[in-house]
């Protein structure tokens, strides 16, 4: 009886390692991914990128304007500048895989209000400028929409953060084992 035991298991040795090697044909099997998904993030770091994202976008603004107007270099740090204010409050929640978020369309909104605001006021002061206060109000519009997104990816980075570290607690490994070999499965609700 033991011997039939342990003829079995070593014929299930034999036979698993043999199905788990590959076949002389077989493709390479693809380097792995440099962040796996399924690590948990970090609250604060979510906060600290959303927040020096956005504190070291400003800094960079407040330098071009100390620059000449003219040199090359101002303009391309304050265009570098205001795209990092952009993208900057959002940092936090790339970090914690949420893309597209409440606060940048908001910044959106407020940067695409601004932009008309110029449009007006570069049309309207070619005689006078003297301005309608729809247009006044159109840039406050625009500079509030701005700032409350700013503000708003800046204070839910850590909540996208712990959304995240949530949703991964509904994942586990569990092995699996089939005719042509064995291996690990993800299983989980989504």
């Amino acid at each position: 009886m033991n011997v039939r035991i342990y003829a079995a298991g070593v014929a299930l040795a034999i036979s698993s390692t043999a199905a788990a090697q590959p076949a002389a044909n077989a493709p390479a099997a693809a380097p792995p991914p440099a962040q796996q998904r399924g690590e948990p993030v970090n609250e604060t770091t979510a906060a600290l990128l959303s927040i020096g994202g956005t504190t070291g976008s400003w800094l960079v603004i407040l330098g071009a304007t100390r620059l000449d107007d003219q040199s090359p270099r101002g303009r391309e740090l304050l265009g570098l500048g205001l795209i990092g204010a952009l993208a900057g409050p959002s940092f936090g929640h790339w970090y914690a895989h949420s893309t597209f978020t409440r606060g940048l369309g908001l910044r959106l909104a407020g940067a695409a209000a601004e932009a008309l605001t110029l449009v007006l006021v570069a049309k309207i002061c070619e005689d006078d400028c003297t301005l309608p206060p729809f247009v006044t109000g159109l840039s406050l519009a625009g500079a509030g929409l701005y700032l409350w997104g700013t503000v708003d990816d800046m204070v839910t980075a850590p909540r996208a953060a712990r959304r995240y570290n949530e949703r991964l607690h509904d994942v586990a490994l569990a092995p699996l084992a089939h005719p042509g070999g064995g291996g690990l499965a993800i299983v989980g609700r989504f």
